[in-house]
């Protein structure tokens, strides 16, 4: 059980050399983009690509928890934020390493952007990983973020969402007792 668990957990972390794709959904279901991670000398990239979104200034966050059941993304979880700070650069408290500002999205609803992630890493065992036993996703808001008010910047609405990483540690309802 050990050598499975241990090799299980070795090629968990060697897909994250590589990088981690994943799927953005509106809160229908909808597939609306898609994005990747991976890590860099500068920190984690983080790349979208969002089709048919709704135009106009969006707060974005990562979440603390790879979850994204709709409609409103709450099993998303607070943001991500292990060094217990306030929300955003504005604040004197601030930021913490959900805080991605805001995206600008064109009137056409779509939008490729890439942003570094200074500090944040994917790989688990770091205090600034996303790849946690709760898991980690990225949510776009329906406002924009004013990178002051804590705890989420009055961003409004969650929109869309996508699982950056899944649960390290499987839930007891996922887990088979003997």
């Amino acid at each position: 059980m050990k050598l499975v668990l241990a090799l299980t957990f070795g090629i968990y972390l060697s897909s994250f050399a590589a990088g981690k794709n994943f799927d953005i959904m509106d809160g229908a279901g909808k597939l609306v983009g898609q994005g990747s991670l991976t890590e860099s000398k500068k920190g984690t990239v983080l790349m979208i690509d969002l089709k048919g979104v709704q135009p106009g200034a969006h707060g974005m966050h990562i979440h603390e928890k790879g979850q994204c059941q709709g409609p409103k993304f709450e099993s998303a979880g607070g943001h991500f934020n292990p060094e217990k700070k306030k929300h955003g650069h504005k604040n004197a408290e601030g930021p913490h390493m959900g805080d991605l500002g805001n995206i600008e999205v064109p009137a056409n609803g779509n939008l490729k952007t890439e942003i570094t992630l200074a500090g944040v890493q994917i790989k688990p065992g770091a205090v600034s990983s996303i790849s946690t036993a709760t898991g980690s996703s990225i949510v776009i808001h329906g406002k924009a973020d004013d990178d002051k008010t804590d705890p989420s910047g009055n961003s409004g609405d969650r929109l869309y969402c996508g699982v950056l990483t899944e649960a390290l540690v499987p839930s007891d309802s996922a887990t088979t007792k003997k």
